[in-house]
């Protein structure tokens, strides 16, 4: 398959083959009830490696879908029915109606965890995943959504108003505190919240450490979170760090939406 985004172009076989093929069933179930496909996350903000990335999907389509029509849908595209070559796959699906809007909810058709080293998740409703997250990922798939098919991403995903914005990012560290026990994707993503909101852009987690490195406490927190990641220390985190990390980023956060 040849992209319409020419930097796809550059995946790894497997997994473009693997995007290829989950876009192919999406188009088999949802025939022209499929507007647009994009690929988020790391393929889309740089940094992605195959051997700890996930691949981040997510796609739009124009009315609600039956539940029996979902459920075809994930036992398709789930591994191992396809099976995933990387750690993971995080796919969503929205309606049309949800992403024309700015919302500050999460409503999905479809928002499904699954991959090899990645536990099982699946959810329809929207009252069943925090909101926070669907606000932040739209966000970066307006701005930067790599297009499969489709339309660019910005003629179907609305913008979403800067209070929103701030509200999702500050929740989203708040639940890093209290969920992720190892601490490192708390402190690669706090760098990228932080560096957006002074910086209005978004980069990968690895680019946004680099970033904050400089522009940001110098706690050696993130340096270690860095080394964790890439795969060139086990030296777990010290988690009252990462909470004091964390805090520190919010009251970053909170002080540059003061008047």
């Amino acid at each position: 398959m040849q992209y319409p985004d020419p930097r796809l172009n550059c995946l790894p076989d497997d997994a473009s083959n693997y995007v290829t093929a989950l876009v192919e069933r999406l188009e088999a179930y949802l025939g022209d009830d499929l507007l647009g496909a994009y690929l988020v996350g790391s393929l889309a903000l740089g940094g992605f490696r195959p051997n700890r990335s996930d691949i981040d999907l997510q796609a739009v389509c124009v009315r609600p879908l039956s539940r029996t029509l979902k459920e075809q849908i994930v036992s398709s595209i789930a591994h191992p029915a396809l099976v995933c070559p990387v750690r993971g796959c995080e796919f969503v699906l929205y309606r049309r109606a949800v992403v024309a809007e700015p919302t500050a909810g999460g409503a999905f058709e479809i928002n499904l965890n699954s991959g090899p080293r990645m536990p099982f998740h699946v959810s329809y409703e929207e009252a069943d995943d925090p909101a926070f997250w669907f606000v932040l990922d739209r966000a970066i798939l307006r701005e930067h959504g790599l297009r499969l098919v489709g339309p660019q991403p910005r003629e179907l995903v609305a913008a979403i108003p800067d209070l929103w914005l701030r509200n999702a990012i500050l929740t989203a560290l708040r639940w890093h505190s209290d969920n992720d026990q190892a601490g490192v994707d708390s402190v690669l993503n706090a760098c990228r919240a932080l560096q957006f909101v002074e910086e209005r852009r978004w980069t990968s987690k690895v680019e946004a450490a680099a970033w904050a490195q400089t522009h940001a406490d110098p706690s050696p927190i993130v340096e270690r979170a860095l080394a964790l990641s890439a795969g060139t220390s086990d030296q777990a985190l010290d988690r009252e760090q990462v909470r004091c990390f964390l805090e520190y980023v919010a009251s970053r956060i909170a002080a540059a939406a003061s008047p």
